[in-house]
């Protein structure tokens, strides 16, 4: 699996959310013919917002990686999204319902 990350200006963890939904499902939708046979493709997706104390462009990436290991160990295809925890001390990676 390939793992590559995409920012979305202005669209907050709702606009988010939407988006990885669209492609999660068109993805699991759609199967690829393969010498005769048909495979599945489903995709796990970790997101994360951008917070005014990130110092590193590496900070959301690694809250993103946070979610998207707790999508996997979830049970792939799904998505998770990474949530700071009340007391910002540690993390909670939760996931909204769909």
């Amino acid at each position: 699996g390939e793992e590559f990350a995409i920012l979305l200006p202005g669209e907050g963890i709702e606009g988010a959310l939407e988006l990885a939904e669209r492609l999660r499902s068109r993805l699991e939708a759609s199967p690829v013919l393969s010498d005769g046979a048909l495979i599945s493709i489903t995709v796990s997706i970790g997101i994360a917002a951008l917070l005014q104390t990130d110092d590193t462009a590496d900070a959301p990436l690694q809250r993103a990686d946070v979610a998207l290991y707790a999508a996997k160990e979830g049970g792939r295809n799904r998505i998770r999204i990474y949530q700071l925890a009340p007391d910002r001390s540690r993390s909670d990676p939760g996931q909204l319902p769909s």
